[in-house]
């Protein structure tokens, strides 16, 4: 017999496949005595650090079950399908633990994984650098504690905290004075802030007696120019607050010269004013601006603005944006969504959450031919990072213009009106992904539709809807003024009578809003010219009272937004332009108190005896009850043009 000699890695191959074949009869195999196979999936995990030296014996992962004990470099081990492995992280001396990544997240010391499919970990260290300093300053008449316990200033202004604390500081103002605001590591003029002890930290905060309360003169935010006549009742005007009483306002300018239009933006100051405009994004030939939309945290003083953009006439809409730091002034212009020449996009709305992540909504139209239902699309923008990609969040139905309100925490409520007369909604976490869609209020034909609404949601998540309902049984028809809570995550049920018109009218436009205590107040405006307003306390009816009695001689401007907002104590202001002859009005305030209800409308502008227009005012309101009311001022000219401005008062709150 002649014998075949296989050259060394045949040889190799060939026993490698025997012992395969060896083993395949054992446990756990898919031999001949049937036994079922154990499927494994492999759990990677690395030990690191943050660059930091030393770059070796920063610290040890370990894993229940036993497979795991990694201490530098990448670990691997293997275990049964679906087996929840534990894993803990110990630092080593002089280090400390971070943070996991990957199938972990988090920074406490251990972590479960459920090996579904095959898993990758990274735990990381970093020298611990022993404590940090924390020094802190008052100036005024207050005192700053922490948490935790150390400092106590006035007393003790300076205390050492470990490495990667989150220190809370607390100011508390002494009578008669309040917190100017924070500088340093902490900022704005909430009534605490958090730092981060990664390295030695300074705080000043400063407490002063409040201004008195009430409305500073007439002050114009705009650069004093000559705008020729323009379609001043529509323009938009939009306006924010924070804590502090910062403010911002946006609007859009035609030069009176026939120029291109203009996109731009103004920082109030209190006790300082209005600084120089800023114009938000390059003006071009042809260039349309659309809506412009603002959004803030009031802690922090971060904003959003977002915008639609049509350049050419008959073009289809890209939504743009920029965000603003209060410190570092306005970011670059970003595309919330680019140019799409098969579908046109209206109706934009954007929020803001505590930490500055970014949520846009907004109305679809696809241009195809044939039948193409609009949608709501959604974006979000992390803080620090750019916009994602658009997705549709509505029904397959056609959707009409949606309303957003975005929560600190990042989660997001949309509202829009479905196919005929139902009202849809959907919601986001704080990480993004939206909830499938719900019929908030089912439309039927001839016997239930929906008219007109608005949201407003509070610090606590805590949110309110309100819109103007149809609904007939048998012969009888009723229309009534409707809400609805949005209380622990969920919109509740049965509907809430607000009012119930004595004429009806399908013009009729809530206005919402609602304080972090579930305060909340609901304005509106009936066809007979007058002003109603209803406030509630959480869990109670609300009350409704007559604002602007309907006198048959002044007519309220509706197409001039009527605004509304309320502070923490309760106190809410509404905002409206009124006339006696439809064409020159001017803008009222009324201002409500929970112990004196409300004051009586009063006029807010000082151009009586002039052929003046005021139109489109804006209204925001902080926790503190300081507000920012603006508006375009138009003062008719003797040559028949308009000097048109946008113009403000502030209300100082006195605490």
């Amino acid at each position: 017999m002649r014998t075949l000699s296989l050259p060394l890695p045949a040889r190799l191959a060939a026993l490698l496949l025997l012992l395969s074949l060896a083993s395949c009869g054992g446990d756990g195999g898919s031999g001949g005595d049937g036994g079922a196979v154990t499927v494994e999936h492999e759990l990677d995990v690395t030990v690191d650090g943050d660059g930091t030296p030393p770059l070796t014996g920063v610290g040890r992962v370990t894993s229940q079950p036993a497979g795991v004990d990694c201490t530098v470099g990448i670990c691997r081990a293997r275990f049964e399908a679906g087996t929840r492995v534990t894993l803990s992280a110990a630092p080593a001396s002089g280090q400390r633990f971070t943070g996991w990544s990957g199938a972990c997240s988090g920074t406490t010391p251990t972590c479960e994984v459920t090996l579904s499919a095959a898993r990758s970990v990274r735990a990381t260290f970093t020298l611990d650098g022993g404590p940090r300093a924390l020094v802190v300053s008052v100036a005024g008449g207050g005192s700053v504690r922490s948490q935790p316990a150390g400092i106590d200033c006035g007393a003790t202004c300076s205390a050492e905290f470990a490495d990667g604390t989150s220190v809370v500081l607390t100011a508390t103002p002494a009578a008669g004075q309040s917190i100017a605001g924070w500088t340093g590591a902490c900022s704005g003029a909430a009534g605490t802030c958090t730092v981060a002890m990664t390295e030695a930290r300074a705080v000043s905060v400063t407490f002063a007696a409040p201004p008195a309360a009430g409305w500073t003169a007439v002050q114009m935010a705009s650069a004093p120019a000559e705008w020729g006549w323009a379609d001043i009742f529509v323009e938009p005007l939009r306006v924010a607050i924070d804590e502090s009483g910062q403010a911002l306002a946006v609007w859009y300018e035609i030069p009176g010269s026939g120029g291109p239009m203009r996109l731009v933006a103004g920082r109030y100051t209190p006790g300082v004013g209005w600084g120089t405009p800023v114009e938000m994004a390059p003006a071009a030939a042809n260039r349309r601006y659309e809506t412009p939309e603002l959004a803030m945290d009031p802690t922090s003083g971060r904003a959003v603005l977002a915008w639609l953009q049509q350049d050419g006439e008959g073009a289809n809409r890209s939504l743009w944006s920029r965000t603003f730091d209060p410190t570092a002034g306005w970011g670059a212009t970003e595309a919330v969504q680019t140019f799409d020449a098969a579908a046109s996009s209206i109706h934009l709305r954007v929020g803001l959450d505590a930490t500055g992540h970014a949520t846009a909504v907004w109305r679809h139209d696809p241009d195809a031919a044939g039948p193409q239902p609009a949608r709501i699309l959604a974006n979000r923008r992390a803080a620090g990072g750019s916009w994602g990609t658009p997705v549709n969040i509505s029904a397959e139905t056609e959707a009409d213009p949606p309303q957003l309100a975005v929560m600190p925490n990042g989660s997001a409520v949309a509202v829009w009106g479905g196919m005929g007369r139902s009202i849809w909604s959907s919601q986001s976490g704080s990480g993004g992904g939206w909830s499938a869609p719900a019929e908030l209020v089912k439309y039927q034909r001839a016997a239930r539709g929906a008219f007109n609404f608005d949201i407003a949601f509070n610090a606590s998540g805590e949110g309110l809807l309100a819109w103007y309902d149809f609904s007939a049984v048998g012969p009888n028809a009723t229309f009534a003024l409707k809400a609805k809570r949005f209380l622990q995550g969920a919109w509740q049920t049965p509907d809430l009578l607000v009012e119930q018109p004595a004429v009806p009218d399908v013009n009729l436009r809530p206005e919402v809003a609602i304080n972090a205590h579930g305060h909340s107040v609901i304005a509106w405006q009936p066809q007979d010219e007058s002003l109603r307003a209803a406030v509630g306390l959480p869990g109670q009816a609300w009350g409704v009272a007559e604002v602007k009695p309907a006198d048959g001689v002044t007519f309220v401007r509706s197409d001039y937004r009527l605004q509304v907002a309320i502070d923490g104590l309760g106190n809410a202001l509404l905002a409206w332009t009124q006339s006696t002859n439809q064409t020159n009005p001017d803008l009222y305030i009324d201002r409500y108190t929970p112990s004196g209800g409300w004051g009586g409308p009063t006029l807010h502008e000082d151009y009586t005896g002039f052929d003046e227009i005021a139109a489109v005012p804006a209204l925001a309101m902080n926790d503190r009850g300081q507000a920012i009311v603006a508006w375009r001022q138009s003062i008719h000219r003797p040559d028949g043009r308009f000097d048109q401005h946008i113009v403000s008062r502030f209300y100082a709150s006195g605490r």
